[in-house]
């Protein structure tokens, strides 16, 4: 078996995706696309030009994080998930109210105004409040010590969370999910995920928010120096 994987190096999908391969242990070749120059090899095997895209023996397209994690998870004999059936869908329940969150991220880098920029923010955390109410319960449990594709879904969003909190905003704060918080915090420190996160990740982050929030408060205060 021979994996390829196509990706965007802003891409949080991509990140979700290089994750899981890391964890799979699966040897993959990676290819960076420009997003703003695809390379017409790249559009010649998928023309749709989306991200991320994993190829099979250079024949089987698979796109979509999702679709990605679950495949690699039944390479490995299903040891991405936990073995009880319980726990692996409260797992795969909280991968969706962590990509919910994610997409909710979008709306903060692009606010014209502080006020919604602020309230785009606190819609994230809400969202990711119901992690931290599971969290706080117990009703996630981990089976060892080695990352999972929860883990893999929940460092792409740390890794984000991370790069916002350090604009230095006093409304762009954790505070109301620390058990989230820090739960990302181990997971971003975590070698095997770091490796497939590309480092720095900072200019990459900040560059995207210039470019995507252009004309949005953040990007303005990107572009001022005042961050």
């Amino acid at each position: 078996m021979f994996l390829e994987m196509y990706q965007f190096l802003s891409c949080p999908y991509c990140h979700r995706a290089s994750v899981a391969i890391a964890l799979s242990g699966l040897p993959c070749t990676f290819h960076t696309v420009d997003p703003a120059n695809k390379p017409e090899s790249f559009l010649h095997l998928w023309p749709q030009g989306s991200v991320p895209l994993l190829v099979v023996d250079g024949v089987h397209l698979l796109p979509d994080s999702t679709a990605i994690s679950e495949y690699l998870n039944d390479r490995v004999d299903g040891r991405l998930h936990p073995s009880k059936l319980e726990e692996r869908a409260l797992h795969r329940y909280a991968i969706e109210v962590i990509g919910a969150s994610l997409r909710l991220l979008g709306p903060v880098m692009t606010a014209r105004e502080e006020a919604a920029m602020v309230q785009a923010w606190h819609g994230v955390i809400d969202s990711l409040g119901e992690l931290e109410e599971s969290l706080e319960a117990g009703h996630l449990v981990r089976e060892g010590e080695s990352p999972m594709l929860l883990d893999a879904a929940l460092a792409t969003v740390a890794l984000r969370l991370r790069e916002y909190t350090a604009l230095g905003h006093p409304k762009l704060v954790l505070d109301d999910i620390p058990l989230v918080a820090a739960w990302g915090d181990g997971l971003l420190a975590d070698p095997i995920i770091r490796s497939a996160m590309p480092h720095p990740f900072t200019p990459i982050f900040r560059r995207l928010v210039i470019m995507r929030g252009k004309g949005g408060y953040l990007a303005s205060l990107l572009e001022n120096g005042t961050t």
